[in-house]
């Protein structure tokens, strides 16, 4: 015999079962549901009998995952930091744009892991772009630790990547204890960013500054932290360019190998300048080079050189490719190029 008791709470359970987000289940990270809603659930499930208890515990969850994601008491919501977001389902690509320090800023997360074609874009301003690429990903951006990466301007500093899916918020200290006021966004990778799965974050900074950045799980605790420092730093220094010698031009030479021709030597040498300098060495006769034999102190036949249109820069290449210090060996000299023409 059905009471009027058992009547208004399987209505009650009929009407709650139709309201339930069931989309939001296993995409917050939110602690789990106030237990006063929970507590109640398991009370109706006594009632109504075993088989009711599992689903009334379900329709608690939802109902508590809703309160909790509007409790003003949540720290997450309030002070430095806030929850992050989450979106589903998952699409191809993922965008994260906004406004930070009078900069507009756009950043794109692209392509998969399987493939080895992750890749983000940044756009600052309209008008700058960055692509990058890190590699190997399993190191990077599809590993275990945080894999944040950042581009620097006069207004900004961006950082960018990706993180473990435990991680609900990013926390800065400043080395000098200030605490700029900092933004995050976060929320679930494209479709590609899995195995691992992975979120991808986007953060805002002052220019320049140095501390500590925390990623926090949902109950506050810190999962991972690091240290770094930033800025914008005084134009460096311009490397020296070489020249193409021409027939009968007089440069500085910097004579980095000298033997005979033939040599295998000489080409292991000029591949070894360029893929540590970045510069193209000439190899060839060294009497086409007037004024080099007298100047080296040498009766070799072949050499391998690089030139300059000055002596200081010549000095300066001399000296980053390790060459100097050897007064009795000069590897420099004012010389008339030949056997060009």
């Amino acid at each position: 015999m059905t009471t009027d008791i058992e009547r208004e709470l399987r209505e009650l359970f009929r009407d709650k079962v139709g309201e339930a987000p069931v989309s939001t289940l296993g995409t917050s990270g939110a602690p789990p549901p106030q237990v006063l809603r929970r507590g109640r659930r398991r009370q109706v499930g006594t009632v109504l009998g075993s088989a009711l208890v599992a689903v009334a515990l379900a329709v608690g969850s939802f109902a508590g995952l809703r309160s909790l994601l509007r409790s003003e008491t949540d720290p997450f919501q309030t002070g430095q930091y806030e929850r992050t977001p989450v979106a589903e389902p998952r699409a191809d690509e993922v965008e994260l744009a906004g406004d930070a320090f009078g900069q507009r800023y756009r950043v794109r997360f692209t392509g998969a892991f399987a493939d080895d074609t992750a890749c983000i874009h940044v756009m600052l301003a309209g008008e700058r772009s960055e692509r990058l690429c890190p590699r190997p990903l399993e190191t990077s951006l599809a590993g275990t630790q945080p894999s944040m990466h950042g581009v620097t301007t006069t207004e900004l500093n961006l950082l960018f990547g990706s993180v473990s899916p435990e991680v609900v918020a990013i926390r800065f200290a400043s080395d000098d204890g200030t605490d700029p006021p900092t933004r995050f966004r976060c929320q679930m990778g494209p479709l590609g960013w899995t195995d691992p799965d992975r979120k991808v974050c986007v953060m805002a900074l002052p220019s320049q500054g140095s501390g500590i950045f925390e990623y926090l799980d949902s109950g506050g605790g810190v999962l991972f932290e690091e240290g770094m420092g930033w800025g914008v730093s005084e134009a460096e220094a311009v490397a020296p360019m070489p020249v193409d010698p021409v027939h009968g031009g007089s440069y500085w030479g910097v004579y980095v190998w000298l033997g005979s021709e033939g040599s295998g030597e000489a080409n292991d040498v000029v591949g070894r300048l360029f893929n540590e300098h970045g510069v193209q060495a000439h190899q060839g006769d060294l009497a086409c080079d007037r004024g080099a034999a007298e100047a080296l102190g040498t009766d070799a036949s072949w050499r391998v050189a690089v030139y300059f249109g000055t002596e200081e820069e010549a000095n300066a290449f001399a000296l980053e490719a390790g060459l100097l210090g050897h007064e009795a060996d000069p590897v420099i000299a004012r010389v008339t190029t030949y056997c060009l023409d």
